[in-house]
């Protein structure tokens, strides 16, 4: 059909369209690091941020093993910003953290940006609800309390939006205010919409990334009894084991990293460093199982292979796979079967490997942090390992970079998100190159 009109717009006029999307503020908490630098040296060093958790008596509980953030630093965020003093939930805290690590007094940056963050589902601090302990609980009391009026507290009443609504307020900006909350795939989607939203040229800046913490006794006891957790509690920084034959599940961490998403040229325009460039994003739902991956993977190839075409790039230019990579044992042999799938004899020559067995599933925050390890190895120029991957599962027989971090240079990375319900997300992100 000839575009005879000015109505008429055709497919390769809107590609020619479309903005260049650019990384170019960041700011992490993670277990195994305070901020962005650490967190890199963590990585290269294949440092474990594990251990036995101490927010609460976890006695009695089934898995007591975490990833508590490292260096969360409570008092300071709540003396610069006292609106938080009635708020005891730790993403928000996180949250704060990482922003103030990312901007670090750059708000002049932030007016007219949108927001868009991802979270989990957990929307209060369970733990100041009533002194938790198992062979106390009981659900009438439980329900009781949630409704008493006279009973509830501003800590109680955090909305999940909570977090981009403050920065809204406080720094007077115009928003508007998204969120994910896509389980396991929140802050990955979360990204991949702002990508989206500046390539199609209706925002210049947004603030994305994620926040989460289900480090209380809701979290903890809850993916406890579905059986996501391994509770061998005695081996401490190795109890969450990808692709290892050995792996019994995955363990709860908590962390933030916040982004900020801009349009190249102004990036370009006001001399910002420039940490890489997203170039594709798809997102899938398979619809399989609430809890449980489907073993045929068709879901996860779907966003793999919808990034590939996004990014306008072939299976062979990609340089690495950050895989999401729980521990579980249905998990890690369908996110291997995707990437055979997608990459054919390739998927044997591309490094693979989980942030998470240093970290722990940050569960909604766990995509945007492990994209901040991405942006790390950029950086830095190295290749995270898959820690405690000692007896490989033979059906996980790909190149997981085990143990040790390699000194190398990649250029393109996919990053891989499976969450709960079927939601699935992939990123490519590739190191920025100002002669193009």
């Amino acid at each position: 059909m000839d575009c005879d009109t000015d109505l008429c717009v055709c497919p390769g006029q809107i590609m020619e369209n479309l903005k260049r999307v650019v990384i170019t503020e960041v700011g992490v908490i993670a277990p195994n690091g305070a901020d962005f630098n650490e967190f890199s040296m963590a990585l290269q060093q294949g440092r474990s941020g594990l251990g036995e958790i101490s927010y609460f008596n976890a006695e009695k509980f089934l898995c007591r093993i975490v990833g508590q953030a490292k260096g969360l630093n409570k008092e300071t965020i709540l003396n610069r910003f006292p609106e938080f003093k009635n708020i005891d939930d730790n993403k928000v805290i996180l949250g704060m953290q990482a922003f103030c690590e990312a901007f670090n007094g750059k708000y002049d940056l932030i007016h007219d940006c949108a927001i868009n963050l991802g979270t989990s589902l957990e929307s209060f601090y369970i733990q100041k609800l009533f002194e938790y302990s198992p062979d106390k609980f009981n659900i009438d009391t439980y329900i009781r309390n949630v409704i008493d009026k006279r009973k509830q507290k501003p800590y109680l009443q955090n909305p999940l939006d909570f977090f981009g609504n403050f920065l809204l307020n406080k720094f007077k900006i115009l928003g508007p205010n998204f969120l994910n909350c896509s389980a396991c795939t929140a802050s990955t989607q979360a990204i991949g919409h702002s990508f989206n939203m500046i390539s199609d040229g209706r925002y210049k800046r947004i603030i994305t990334g994620g926040l989460d913490s289900m480090l209380n006794p809701l979290g903890l006891g809850g993916f406890s009894v579905l059986g996501a957790l391994n509770t061998e509690n005695d081996l401490g920084t190795e109890s969450i084991r990808p692709f290892d034959i050995r792996r019994k599940g995955t363990i709860l961490g908590e962390g933030a990293a916040i982004f900020l998403l801009e349009e190249l040229d102004s990036a370009i325009e006001r001399n910002a460093h420039i940490y890489a460039e997203i170039i594709g994003y798809s997102s899938s739902f398979d619809a399989y199982k609430l809890s449980k991956p489907d073993v045929d993977a068709l879901g996860v190839i779907a966003a793999m292979n919808g990034a590939l075409k996004d990014a306008r790039v072939s299976s062979q230019e990609i340089d690495y796979v950050n895989a999401h990579g729980t521990g579980t044992p249905l998990n890690d042999s369908t996110e291997t079967l995707a990437i055979k799938k997608v990459f054919g004899e390739q998927a044997y020559k591309i490094p693979v490997s989980s942030l998470k067995s240093m970290i722990g599933h940050l569960i909604g925050a766990s995509g945007a942090v492990e994209i901040a390890g991405i942006l790390a190895m950029f950086r830095d120029n190295f290749i995270a390992p898959t820690i405690n991957l000692k007896k490989p599962d033979p059906d996980c027989d790909l190149d997981y970079v085990p143990n040790s971090a390699r000194h190398e240079k990649i250029n393109i990375a996919m990053k891989n998100s499976m969450g709960f319900g079927g939601q699935n997300a992939c990123l490519i992100l590739k190191r920025f190159n100002p002669i193009l």
